[in-house]
């Protein structure tokens, strides 16, 4: 998976180097990118204060969080995938 400055989140297939899905949603920096434990969602985080879930097979989105105030730095899953950690910075006024 890579992400950036552009908003986009990408899956790779790094055995041929191609991209596989390419997905717009955020629309800010990408700062995070994890895998659920079962393989079959991706958790995101931007600095457009969203935390985004996707189908890691289409790339189709499922769920959007919005951080209202707050950055969230960084969002994982649980180890179980029932739950969504983040670290969050507060926005200055």
């Amino acid at each position: 998976m890579s992400a950036g400055q552009d908003g986009t989140v990408k899956l790779w297939d790094v055995m041929i180097g191609r991209e596989l899905i390419k997905v717009q949603g955020h629309n800010d920096w990408v700062w995070s990118l994890a895998f659920s434990p079962d393989g079959k969602a991706i958790v995101s985080s931007s600095l457009d204060s969203t935390i985004r879930l996707w189908n890691a097979q289409t790339g189709e989105p499922t769920m959007t969080i919005p951080i209202h105030r707050y950055l969230p730095k960084s969002a994982y899953f649980s180890p179980d995938g029932k739950r969504i950690l983040s670290a969050i910075l507060r926005q200055e006024k």
